[in-house]
């Protein structure tokens, strides 16, 4: 989602603001705790609305996407919705990251 708006500069000059948001919503398969979780969002595949494996691994995949898209995207979301089976199945186990 881009976020933009225009801001008055002075005496008949503007500037463009724009913001990037981005949103991960789903646990990688390689990294997910269970892949075989039923209900899982289509457009994000299976495996996506599980717990990960190992906490550490998945705080090191969010610290190397937000390092490289650094200065490109200003904003994650981390995700999004958990109390919807499609993102996060089930919500109980959201428990495990101290989370719902």
């Amino acid at each position: 989602m881009i976020i933009g708006a225009s801001r008055r500069e002075g005496a008949g000059t503007s500037r463009s603001i724009a913001s990037l948001l981005t949103q991960v919503g789903a646990c990688p398969l390689w990294l997910a705790k269970y892949p075989d979780n039923p209900d899982y969002a289509p457009w994000l595949g299976p495996g996506s609305n599980s717990m990960p494996t190992d906490i550490d691994e998945f705080n090191k995949f969010i610290w190397n996407l937000a390092t490289r898209y650094n200065g490109v995207i200003n904003y994650f979301e981390i995700w999004n919705e958990p109390q919807l089976n499609d993102f996060l199945y089930p919500c109980v186990r959201a428990r495990e990251l101290r989370g719902c």
